[in-house]
């Protein structure tokens, strides 16, 4: 049997190897043991990974992990006792504050033909317009009298 170390809570199991493992009415084959904690046991088996209660294995295995059901059962109850105040300074946390929302990319007009653009520099209204170039504040354009810009006053 490999050799087994206590620390910190947890014993490890130096690559124990077991050819059957029985946990309830699940059977494991060919077994090798990674670590052992005070109330689980993890391993790996031929269909993959897995891990067990010690208190559902049967007593000569327990025994070969040293199980202690009163020492099982209290950091069970710490961790009970742990989950419970996260979750509750979860529910009494506020939310994270969100950032605010980007703001929309301006909608440039492609260069095309409109029935009229109006300047709102001046009040003229121009006819025959064919947009030729957009900015984020003018609009550039020819029409029936030549070419023109809208100024800084796009709409």
């Amino acid at each position: 049997m490999g050799a087994m170390l206590a620390a910190a809570g947890s014993i490890r199991a130096d690559d124990e190897r077991l050819a059957t493992l029985r946990v309830g009415t699940e059977v494991y084959s060919n077994v090798t043991v990674t670590s052992v904690s005070v109330t689980d046991i993890f391993f790996t088996h031929s269909r993959g990974v897995g891990n067990a209660k010690l208190k559902n294995l049967d007593p000569a295995v327990q025994k070969m992990f040293h199980f202690d059901p009163a020492k099982s059962a209290a950091q069970q109850a710490d961790q009970a006792k742990a989950n419970a105040l996260y979750n509750q300074e979860v529910r009494n946390s506020p939310p994270p504050k969100r950032p605010p929302a980007p703001e929309p990319e301006p909608e440039l007009q492609q260069p095309g033909t409109a029935n009229g653009i109006r300047d709102h520099a001046s009040t003229e209204v121009y006819s025959n317009v064919t947009v030729t170039s957009v900015s984020v504040t003018d609009i550039f354009f020819t029409h029936s009298r030549g070419a023109g810009c809208t100024g800084n006053e796009v709409r």
